[in-house]
């Protein structure tokens, strides 16, 4: 299992907590101090950079996020665009408005902490992305792109949590166990089986939602709520 997993695991076999984040070449990076959010206000608010090499920006008003949602997004793009050189830019759909609160149709994605994002797919090539998303079945989901994606951000330490069909959720899980990335105890914490209770409480990362077979919910930790 590679090194960076070591310091994620731990975390994923316990309880929620901030997670290292750890290179396999070079120094750690430094530690920015983020400032305090809320999932109800965006009070901090960053605007997603535009970057159409590695990542497309669906609607331009609804691209605002905490520092810690920004950089997760653009490290975990970065990342595909270096590992996965012939894969498309990441679809970056909703994260919140400027100064947050009620966002139609969602009932997050009020504070910034949260993001919808396409899921990679084989058509003709891999690492296909519709610039509006696409459902995605086992058998055009392209495992490998996806979890380039995946791991890096995990690898981040800023996910708290990542929404995704079952289906999708047990190709994700077949596939590290088969690559040799975590084992199965390892691979079922992280990508669990269908749980019965709320979404938001349910141990593990990568685990089902309804209507998510066409894009990731990404949620990143917030510091602490603020009024």
């Amino acid at each position: 299992m590679t090194s960076f997993f070591i310091g994620f695991l731990s975390m994923a076999l316990a309880d929620w907590g901030p997670l290292p984040f750890e290179e396999e070449i070079g120094p750690a990076p430094i530690v920015k101090q983020h400032p305090p959010c809320s999932f109800h206000k965006l009070t901090h608010g960053v605007k997603l950079p535009k970057d159409p090499e590695i990542y497309w920006i669906r609607r331009n008003k609804r691209s605002w996020g905490s520092p810690r949602l920004i950089d997760t997004l653009i490290r975990a793009s970065e990342e595909v665009a270096w590992l996965a050189p012939d894969a498309d830019p990441v679809s970056i759909g909703d994260l919140s408005k400027k100064g947050g609160g009620h966002l139609p149709p969602h009932k997050s994605h009020q504070g910034g902490s949260d993001a919808d994002v396409g899921i990679f797919y084989k058509k003709k090539k891999n690492g296909k992305q519709a610039p509006g998303f696409k459902l995605v079945n086992k058998r055009i989901f392209d495992h490998e792109t996806n979890w380039i994606f995946v791991r890096a951000l995990l690898n981040t330490g800023h996910v708290e949590r990542i929404l995704l069909d079952q289906s999708l959720v047990d190709e994700l899980r077949k596939y590290v166990i088969e690559q040799g990335e975590m084992t199965k105890e390892e691979a079922h914490r992280v990508f669990p089986a269908k749980f019965s209770q709320s979404v938001w409480l349910r141990h593990g990362v990568v685990h089902h939602a309804k209507g998510h077979a066409d894009h990731y919910h990404i949620r990143t930790f917030c510091e602490k709520k603020v009024n």
